[in-house]
């Protein structure tokens, strides 16, 4: 893959402006994110951790939210909150009876259970049943064991006929011991009396006299408690003392919804905040009940929003910003986080195989080094992958492949549907293909392949090639059920051998539409997008080159002056023949030349492109760009007189010319290069005298001319000014040479 850019402020990298990135349409639009990340710490110290996906415990990398004021969830939260205490209360009550597996009685008919030596008053009474058939055990280890003393049999009440009876008594009796307690269900023939009820069923008991116990009485009936008494000092509770009793019972018999119980449920927090409003530390963290209605919902929304085997997870405390409730976040809201935003929106999509441990996958013929590796995955695809090697020499392929544990059922993704998987290679070279194969077995499937000549290296690459661009092998592939997989790679030939090439995260997305928009400028993490394009699935094309199915379509933004430019050149300056220009009005495309006061050969050879060329005045020159001007002067007084001499590969093209005859005799002259008459010639020549009655002109005077007037025909040739009598002309004469 071609380069990336770095978007890491501070260090040299880009800064990514806010933007928002919107597609459409019918054909789908792939988009990976490779990485994202949570920021803290504040200006000249920002820390970064990666944002974790899935279920899992509260870490740094887990987003933190809030639930709306006007959630129903509130609502429901606001009424089990209310509930609480009330519930709490019993709970504990149950809570403190409970020893162990068994029940603790305290007390019988409201006295303690009598344990250890005491007096028979305050014993519980038991009996034997006539009609037990259990055993009664006795110890007799210690020196006050049984003993029994008769005359004859028949003084016993147990004889060996009745030893079978009392046997099967004392096994009921055995029965009835429940863990490290006794199943106390009746007494004297009569179920134990528990709960309210009349007197006559209810087991009467005395206090013991040396008891430091609580009596508690009930006197909400009409037979209460009568305390008598000689004096007011035989009483724990006097008259005085029961007025604050009665108080406060007052008190609490006055709370209701108007005047509540005072209790702190929050430790150091005076009571907690009711109705809709912002996170803080007096608000109770609560979870929902597995069975709750909103929970059963929240499937639901999670497949409406993102995958729906990837649910967000809501963090329950907030370690990447502070607690919550208790420091505000970069935003300055309090609020929790949200840890993990799949992917794709409206994305459903089917793990096939994570790539992660090596267990089933067998190797094709010449590959070998399967490697479960632990610090080379993507961030949110887990905490391995899988890499291979090609160490054979025999074919073109190194592959895995193996049956799946599960059938996987892909039936629920749309027609648009993608197969996805990860890459990363030190260096693509030699490796013509990496590829995935999904089917029924080794010999049915569809194999999704790509060349990885743009792949960038050492780093993950998403891929993403639509289902029905497979290559099919066999009967191909039922999405229903998909029991096989494949992946490995293809290289440029078979003795090429690469190693340690990494894959992860089989998958099968469904994919009708994306959004994405960054809501801020991206400073901290780096963004890269790795193909674009519907069902081709191209990469991305960076740098300069042609255009071809990678390159991104774009369009200028209306201020940005790459516009202002286009638009300049785009307005013609004049309507030749009809405009009229104007310094103020007149805009558009300015053709320059190059001021050359000394003109110089500016191309080494032929057909090499040069600027136009002014001399310092601004004028164009329009001769030859390699010549200078030239001058001479003289009189010629011979019959011919080279005036310009021959010049080495150069012709002579005169510019300028001036002849003036001395005498009134007539003097006729012509200009030749010797085989080419230049200014007239031998039959019709100038005739130049001073003649007074004017037969004759006196001279000729052409001015200059950047054209020329004439032009030796062949290189190295002299300019001869001919005489027909040997009369001085002064003449001068300004020339260029040329090729």
């Amino acid at each position: 893959m071609a380069d990336n850019t770095e978007l890491n402020v501070g260090s040299g990298g880009n800064t990514l402006a806010t933007v928002a990135l919107a597609f459409g349409g019918d054909d789908p639009v792939h988009f990976e994110i490779v990485g994202g990340t949570i920021l803290s710490g504040s200006e000249g110290s920002w820390s970064q951790t990666l944002i974790v996906g899935g279920a899992g415990a509260v870490g740094a990398g887990v987003q933190r939210i809030t639930l709306a004021s006007d959630d129903p969830a509130v609502a429901l939260l606001t009424t089990i909150d209310s509930d609480t205490d009330a519930i709490k209360a019993a709970v504990e009550l149950l809570d403190n009876a409970v020893s162990g597996n068994g029940y603790n009685i305290t007390q019988f008919a409201g006295a303690a259970v009598p344990i250890g030596g005491g007096v028979e008053a305050t014993a519980l009474r038991v009996t034997l049943a006539n009609d037990s058939t259990g055993t009664l055990t006795v110890d007799t280890t210690g020196t006050s064991g049984l003993e029994v003393v008769q005359d004859t049999a028949a003084d016993l009440n147990c004889t060996e006929a009745s030893a079978a009876d009392i046997k099967t008594a004392v096994e009921l009796l055995d029965n009835a011991v429940s863990g490290a307690g006794y199943n106390i269900t009746q007494f004297a023939g009569a179920a134990v009396p528990i709960g309210a009820g009349v007197e006559a069923t209810a087991l009467r008991v005395t206090v013991a006299t040396d008891s430091t116990g609580t009596l508690t009485v009930d006197t909400t009936g009409t037979s209460g408690l009568e305390v008598v008494q000689a004096t007011a000092a035989d009483l724990n509770c006097t008259e005085a003392s029961a007025v604050a009793i009665k108080t406060a019972v007052e008190i609490i018999d006055d709370w209701d919804e108007s005047d509540r119980a005072k209790v702190n449920p929050i430790v150091g927090q005076a009571g907690i905040a009711a109705g809709a409003g912002a996170v803080g530390v007096t608000v109770a963290r609560t979870t929902l009940a597995s069975d709750d209605p909103l929970v059963a919902k929240t499937p639901a929304l999670g497949t409406a929003v993102m995958a729906a085997s990837a649910p967000s997870t809501i963090a329950t405390d907030d370690t990447q910003f502070g607690a919550i409730g208790a420091v505000a976040d970069m935003d300055g809201s309090l609020h929790a986080q949200l840890s993990y935003l799949n992917d794709n929106v409206n994305d459903t999509h089917v793990l096939v195989d994570q790539l992660a441990a090596v267990a089933s996958w067998a190797a094709s013929t010449d590959a070998s080094g399967i490697t479960q590796e632990s610090d080379n995955v993507p961030a949110h695809t887990g905490t391995t992958s899988l890499s291979i090697d090609k160490t054979g020499t025999a074919t073109t392929e190194a592959s895995y492949g193996k049956a799946l544990a599960a059938t996987v059922n892909g039936s629920v993704l749309a027609g648009d549907a993608v197969v996805t998987y990860y890459v990363r290679h030190a260096s693509w070279t030699n490796i013509a293909t990496v590829f995935v194969r999904l089917g029924t077995d080794a010999s049915n499937y569809m194999e999704y392949a790509i060349d990885p000549a743009d792949f960038s290296t050492s780093l993950w690459t998403s891929i993403a090639i639509p289902l029905h661009e497979g290559i099919q092998t066999g009967s191909g592939l039922n999405l229903a059920a998909v029991d096989y997989a494949a992946f490995g790679i293809t290289t440029t030939a078979s003795g090429n051998t690469p190693a340690d090439v990494f894959f992860n995260t089989l998958e099968l997305h469904s994919i009708s539409g994306i959004e994405l928009t960054v809501s801020s400028d991206v400073s901290a993490s780096v963004v890269r997008v790795s193909k674009v394009g519907s069902n081709a699935n191209q990469n991305v094309t960076t740098g300069a080159g042609s255009v071809s199915s990678g390159t991104q379509r774009t369009t200028l933004a209306s201020n940005d002056p790459a516009v202002v430019s286009l638009a300049t050149i785009d307005n013609t300056v004049v309507v030749l023949g009809t405009a009229t220009y104007s310094a103020e009005s007149t805009s558009g495309n300015v053709m320059g030349a190059v001021r050359n006061d000394d003109l110089a050969p500016l191309g080494d050879t032929d057909n090499k492109i040069v600027p136009l060329q002014t001399d310092s005045q601004g004028a164009l020159y329009v001769n030859d760009a390699a010549a200078e001007p030239n001058q001479a002067s003289g009189v010629a007084t011979e019959p011919v007189n080279d005036i310009i001499a021959a010049v080495a590969g150069k012709k002579i093209l005169v510019t300028g010319l001036f002849l003036l005859a001395t005498t009134t005799t007539t003097n006729s002259v012509f200009i030749d290069n010797v085989d080419n008459n230049l200014l007239g010639n031998a039959s019709s020549p100038v005739p130049l005298s001073m003649d007074a009655d004017g037969d004759t002109i006196p001279g000729i005077q052409l001015a200059y001319n950047k054209a020329g007037w004439f032009k030796t025909d062949t290189v190295n040739e002299a300019v001869t000014l001919n005489l027909s009598v040997s009369q001085d002309i002064i003449w001068s004469i300004t020339w260029i040479e040329t090729d």
